[in-house]
């Protein structure tokens, strides 16, 4: 990890390196357990269009309370602080991140994060996890260090972004550069917003290989993260193919948490119409619905290819055993 540079991130990063007033004060009313619903719905109330939209979302079907909520402090006792905290902050950074000038798609950066946060999500809930407040948020905010470290170097990021769109290996190019990835840019800035260490981990590990077959109880929500992002259908550099190598991570990390394949399925099932539906709820410009299924579509071949591919491999694999054991056996 490059210390010197990450921060720098943090100065290029400008107003996201500091998260607005209103929620410093949120996080600081979170971390004391002398607090109360009334004093967290004070401060959010602070921000009448947070609260509006804290609101919107918190009357949306998807959270199925089946009361009216009228107001801040309702949605906290029906909700859950962690959880109307989570639906805050997520707006927060959608809204802070929008003006900011960027080569990458910005619709596609955030259907991927917001798809990805609630594969997270759900895979925790199918796990009995009870902070999957944290997933979902860990899995919205898993790539804002692309964002930082565009800003700062961009022209030498545009050059490995689109060499990584036909060679594959980013993270590797990042490391080789600047001596530290955008993952360990994003968790190093969830940090310094001094956010729970259930969020910050995951979203610094989410590109770590070493985890994946790993069976460590701290690991876990790291794991849930990068099964989270590899599940994801909506990819943010469109030409970006699905290959063999992700297909073995994504079994490895199921394997490794215990999940059944059945279960698995039926998440990536859902993963598309649950997060067009949440998108319109947080007021997330995501794209219409059909291009949401033509995107949907094409990954869904491109993974049938990969798989066939994979399937290939491992054929030619067992015969050139069996041959080789077959020549073993005729010289003795």
């Amino acid at each position: 990890m490059n210390a010197a540079f990450l921060e720098r991130a943090m100065h290029e990063a400008g107003e996201l390196a500091s998260l607005p007033q209103t929620f410093a004060e949120v996080l600081r009313v979170l971390r004391d357990e002398r607090s109360s619903a009334d004093q967290l719905a004070r401060v959010l109330m602070k921000d009448p269009p947070l609260t509006a939209k804290v609101l919107r979302m918190a009357n949306s079907p998807i959270y199925g309370t089946g009361q009216k909520i009228g107001s801040m402090i309702q949605a906290i006792r029906v909700l859950g602080d962690r959880q109307v905290t989570a639906l805050a902050l997520s707006t927060t950074v959608y809204d802070m991140t929008q003006d900011w000038l960027s080569s990458l798609d910005r619709m596609r950066f955030w259907r991927h994060a917001l798809e990805t946060a609630i594969a997270s999500r759900m895979i925790g809930e199918s796990l009995g996890r009870k902070s999957t407040e944290e997933l979902f948020l860990a899995g919205l905010l898993h790539d804002l260090g692309l964002l930082v470290l565009e800003k700062m170097e961009p022209k030498e990021f545009a050059r490995i972004w689109n060499e990584a769109g036909k060679e594959g290996g980013f993270v590797g190019m990042e490391y080789q550069l600047w001596g530290t990835t955008h993952a360990e840019i994003g968790g190093y800035l969830l940090r310094k917003w001094y956010l729970p260490e259930g969020i910050c981990q995951p979203v610094d590990q989410h590109h770590n290989g070493a985890i994946l077959d790993q069976t460590e109880p701290d690991l876990v929500p790291s794991q849930i993260l990068m099964l989270g992002h590899m599940i994801s259908k909506f990819t943010i550099a469109p030409e970006r193919e699905l290959n063999t190598d992700a297909l073995l991570a994504t079994e490895s990390l199921r394997s490794a948490l215990g999940i059944p394949a059945g279960q698995l399925v039926d998440i990536e099932r859902d993963l598309t119409s649950t997060t067009m539906a949440e998108a319109d709820y947080l007021e997330m410009n995501i794209g219409t619905i059909d291009d949401l299924l033509l995107e949907a579509n094409r990954l869904l071949f491109e993974q049938s290819v990969a798989a066939e591919r994979l399937a290939n491999e491992n054929l030619r694999l067992r015969r050139r055993l069996q041959k080789q054991q077959a020549d073993a056996e005729s010289v003795t």
